[in-house]
């Protein structure tokens, strides 16, 4: 029995995301300039001002090479694009287009959204460090940053696009946060939604 072209790009979609956030990854670690230091999260960007800021956690004792900034948000923002797209195949059973975050996330099915805030929240309630870098974030550059989905992927939502060319808006103060939590809670929902898809 021969698959159908839904199930075939399904699985295209989800080589793409993979491949995507692997060459994230990559990079985060020449950002790092230590192939064996393993953050505790991915770094967060923030630019005030003419240069980006590289956030790592409190535990690095290496200096980021700010010269991967740019590559590193391009990338894991359409990694991101390239996972809720998927969950929208998965739900909807075709191919979204567009690179804004927001908007696309705006499309997810409401258990998709419930699941993805419930588990950003699992990942850094808890920890000390997300708590630690909110603070920092909020006293140092007056932002009012939370580890929320929807504010984290509004922010986010034009970065493939603004990013590229973030020297051009000099005097804005923006962010870029949260890669790996919401990776980690869009992969969440994924597997779920295989499951249910499998049964």
């Amino acid at each position: 029995m021969t698959e159908s072209p839904h199930e075939m790009n399904i699985e295209k979609l989800e080589k793409a995301a993979r491949s995507h956030h692997m060459a994230t990854e990559a990079i985060v670690d020449r950002i790092i300039n230590n192939d064996k230091y393993k953050p505790k999260s991915f770094p967060v960007i923030v630019k005030k001002g003419n240069e980006p800021i590289c956030i790592i956690d409190a535990s690095s004792k290496q200096t980021p090479n700010a010269d991967f900034i740019e590559a590193y948000i391009t990338m894991a923002s359409f990694s991101l694009e390239l996972k809720i797209k998927l969950i929208l195949a998965i739900e909807k059973g075709k191919f979204e287009r567009g690179h804004k975050l927001m908007p696309l996330y705006e499309s997810l099915s409401s258990e998709s959204k419930t699941h993805i805030q419930e588990k950003t929240r699992e990942i850094t309630k808890p920890s000390e460090w997300h708590k630690s870098i909110a603070k920092a974030i909020n006293e140092k550059f007056k932002i009012q940053f939370a580890w929320e989905p929807r504010k984290l992927i509004s922010n986010s939502s034009e970065a493939f696009e603004k990013w590229r060319y973030h020297f051009e808006e000099n005097n804005k103060t923006t962010w870029f946060a949260g890669y790996s939590e919401l990776q980690e809670a869009i992969n969440s929902r994924i597997e779920q939604l295989k499951r249910v898809e499998s049964n």
